[in-house]
């Protein structure tokens, strides 16, 4: 489904299901924490992503989206220091620069 775009919320709770299931794997959490985030819920996004980052600390796309995640919380302080983390990680990263950007920060 996600390959074909689908962030549906059937998406979302298989992805959820998931998670529940395996909760071990890091792509399952990635997966349902960016949906997650997708989908406007940001606290259960951050709780997943935080897992992610601590079990897998060079994933930048885990780093960035967590710190869209604190964004969206109002965490302002933790949401700059994941997207500088994940800009750091890969100066690519669009949605880090966009965070940063969102911050005033350069």
């Amino acid at each position: 489904r996600l390959r074909r775009g689908d962030y549906s919320r059937d998406s979302l709770d298989q992805a959820l299901r998931l998670a529940a299931e395996f909760p071990e794997m890091v792509n399952v959490r990635f997966l349902a924490g960016s949906l997650l985030l997708y989908h406007q819920q940001a606290e259960p996004a951050r709780a997943h992503l935080e897992w992610v980052a601590t079990h897998d600390p060079r994933n930048a796309m885990a780093l960035a989206n967590l710190g869209q995640a604190y964004l969206s919380l109002g965490r302002l302080r933790e949401a700059a220091d994941r997207f500088r983390a994940a800009q750091a990680l890969d100066p690519a990263n669009a949605v880090a620069a966009a965070g940063i950007r969102a911050l005033g920060l350069k």
